[in-house]
């Protein structure tokens, strides 16, 4: 009888280790996966913050670009300022008469539509010296007209090209 109960409190007390093991066991798991998710938080997190330096570098180099890109704007209004008053200095006190300020107006507004111009009256003009007949160039510049519309109409410019 001594022997049994000496074995059953042996057997109750490897029942508590047993239980308290399985407890540590359960608790150590449960600290092992929130490491994990730590780890993995702080990879994330790493991640993160290299595609924000990335960004930031990024940033800072459109940024000096704008910059730069602002100084050239200011330059350029400054040399244009500065061939304005030389013009109007140059023009003296007379300025432009008006007739050859609306014959400016005239004008279109980019070097391209003007070499365009002229391009179109030297052939006027070659056409001319080589007696070319009226009505061909008329059929010419009825022709030019409908292409430009035809341009127009679909999205095209032929002062591109």
């Amino acid at each position: 009888r001594e022997l049994e109960k000496r074995h059953r409190g042996r057997v109750t007390a490897l029942r508590q280790l047993h239980g308290a093991m399985r407890t540590l066991q359960v608790t150590v798991e449960d600290r092992v996966s929130e490491g994990l998710r730590l780890v993995e938080a702080s990879d994330s997190l790493e991640k993160v913050k290299e595609r924000h330096h990335d960004a930031g570098q990024a940033l800072e180099a459109v940024q000096e670009e704008v910059k730069e890109a602002k100084l050239v704007v200011e330059r350029t209004r400054s040399n244009a300022r500065a061939a304005l008053d030389d013009a109007n200095r140059l023009a003296g006190d007379q300025g432009l008469n008006d007739s050859l300020r609306q014959s400016f107006q005239l004008l279109p507004g980019t070097l391209t539509e003007i070499d365009a111009m002229i391009a179109e009256a030297e052939a006027s003009v070659d056409c001319m010296q080589l007696h070319v007949d009226e009505t061909v160039i008329v059929e010419y510049e009825e022709r030019e007209k409908k292409i430009l519309n035809i341009g127009d109409q679909v999205g095209f410019s032929f002062l591109d090209y």
